[in-house]
């Protein structure tokens, strides 16, 4: 059997007029067994270490609705130029396109108002960096 263990921690010594320390683990299992997760849904990270074209999300994957997208350029020194696309029936349509992310930075993309199908033959999520630095990047759906 697996077993997978979430842990959470929150200390703080300027928050409130005392000193606050919340802590609590709990084991995860999927629904009405004893086994543990294997997957999960809300939140897709990759880290890219490519300038290559790269799917974050397939046609087919069934991800839900995106929400938003997380990137983060987590390069000591280095800019990093950035393409967000949707692929849909051979056609790109740039959600962003050669966006700086200088190092040590981050860019949220809200795309709640826009509908990103991750339905088998619909659409696929896309990025390209121009450095082979690459971006951290969260997919919040």
């Amino acid at each position: 059997m697996a077993t997978t263990t979430a842990a959470f921690t929150l200390t703080s010594t300027d928050l409130m007029d005392n000193a606050l320390n919340l802590s609590n683990t709990a084991t995860l299992t999927t629904a009405g067994t004893t086994t543990g997760i294997t997957e999960t849904t809300g939140l897709a990270r990759k880290k890219l270490a490519s300038a290559s074209l790269t799917d974050l999300v397939t046609a087919g994957d069934n991800a839900g609705d995106i929400k938003s997208v997380l990137l983060a350029n987590v390069h000591a020194t280095d800019a990093n130029n950035v393409d967000l696309m949707v692929y849909n029936n051979y056609e790109t349509h740039y959600i962003v396109k050669n966006v700086l992310i200088p190092s040590g930075t981050s860019l949220e993309i809200d795309l709640a108002k826009y509908k990103v199908n991750t339905q088998k033959g619909k659409d696929s999520l896309r990025i390209k960096c121009s450095s082979a630095n690459g971006v951290d990047v969260i997919i919040n759906n």
